[in-house]
């Protein structure tokens, strides 16, 4: 229990210490991402084995402790601002704590069936290849303002398309989102 706990503690100064404040929005940094990612990795590897052993004997507060630990680090690791995109390119080890987490539950009630044992092995392993492969060769582009266009910038763009008024305060009442 103990070693969860330490793993927490990792993982929240982690993300607080990959914040930068960047015109006035609070920022994740590309190499904070790749830590994360890595640790998501490990992370993920390690609840996938434990995952397995408490659902074989069915221990249902630890199949609740891994869910838990699991919904803290994705917390921990927002990923719904733009200010967080340096995260979108580790997309896949992201995807491996769910995999644990949709195991981990399946099991809570029943014994999984043949199905869902199938459907999550399957998903465990693209996303095993997927998030290897971001932390070997990340998609850096995923992370950077490049391309990114200011509501200033796509409101001209607008103009000069012709759009009218009340199409361009649409665009922007949705970029707010």
């Amino acid at each position: 229990m103990k070693r969860k706990n330490a793993s927490l503690i990792l993982v929240v100064s982690m993300s607080i210490s990959g914040l930068c404040l960047a015109d006035g929005i609070l920022k994740i940094s590309p190499e904070q991402a790749a830590i994360e990612a890595s640790f998501n990795l490990k992370l993920a590897n390690r609840l996938w084995e434990e995952s397995s052993e408490a659902c074989k004997i069915g221990s249902t507060p630890h199949l609740l402790q891994i869910i838990k630990t699991i919904n803290s680090q994705r917390t921990a690791q927002p990923t719904d601002h733009l200010s967080y995109r340096a995260r979108f390119v580790y997309s896949g080890c992201a995807s491996m704590l769910s995999d644990v987490a949709f195991i981990s539950g399946a099991c809570l009630n029943k014994q999984p069936t043949k199905h869902e044992i199938d459907y999550s092995r399957m998903n465990w392993e693209k996303d095993s290849v997927q998030c290897t492969s971001e932390i070997s060769s990340p998609d850096l582009s995923l992370s950077s303002d490049e391309g990114y266009h200011s509501d200033a910038d796509v409101e001209a763009e607008l103009r000069k398309e012709g759009k009218s008024e009340e199409d361009i305060a649409f665009v922007k009442k949705i970029r707010q989102l």
